[in-house]
């Protein structure tokens, strides 16, 4: 997206700004407006793509591996008590392992 290799201190009042838009429930907003991916994008894109990854390896150990962003939105998608609007409450850093 647009913020490919940007440094983190140009940008961080454009994360927090569309992470306060989150948090409000306002999931399918984008960061950095239409060139950057919503929570929703990232769950359309790949929740589906995990379900048909899973569908062709079933009863097997699978490893993902996979950006902190999407990790997140994968976990708050699999717990009801979450829902998206809170993925940003999952403890997920670089480098996790779930």
């Amino acid at each position: 997206g647009t913020l490919e290799g940007a440094c983190m201190t140009n940008v961080s009042h454009q994360v927090k700004a569309a992470s306060a838009q989150w948090r409000g429930g306002q999931t399918n907003h984008r960061l950095c407006s239409e060139a950057g991916e919503s929570p929703d994008d990232v769950a359309k894109r790949v929740l589906p793509a995990l379900c048909r990854f899973l569908e062709k390896h079933p009863n097997q150990t699978v490893l993902l591996v996979c950006h902190n962003w999407v990790n997140r939105v994968l976990i708050a998608s699999a717990m009801p008590e979450m829902g998206i609007a809170r993925f940003l409450d999952v403890p997920q850093r670089n480098c996790g392992l779930n």
